[in-house]
């Protein structure tokens, strides 16, 4: 299991640094300078054709960013279902 998560987590030889967990939650902090987002409205902009990221996380790879980035102090939660940058 643990060698799973680490593939997903990191970029290596097979899984490009677009598709990885840390460069997905590097984009969806980057989609949240802006302002505080609910969950529907980050994937819709990371998932949209004109974003500028290198491929199309789906939906299970920007909750788990989101996840990571609330538990490494990155995000919190802002009300009204939508959570946004710390500081």
């Amino acid at each position: 299991m643990s060698l799973k998560i680490q593939t997903a987590l990191l970029p290596q030889k097979h899984i490009d640094f677009s598709q990885s967990l840390v460069g997905i939650g590097g984009f969806v902090r980057a989609l949240l300078r802006t302002g505080p987002k609910s969950f529907d409205q980050v994937w819709r902009m990371a998932y949209a054709d004109d974003s500028d990221w290198p491929s199309k996380p789906s939906a299970e790879q920007v909750m788990l960013a989101i996840i990571i980035l609330f538990s490494i102090g990155q995000l919190e939660h802002v009300g009204d279902g939508r959570f946004g940058l710390i500081g």
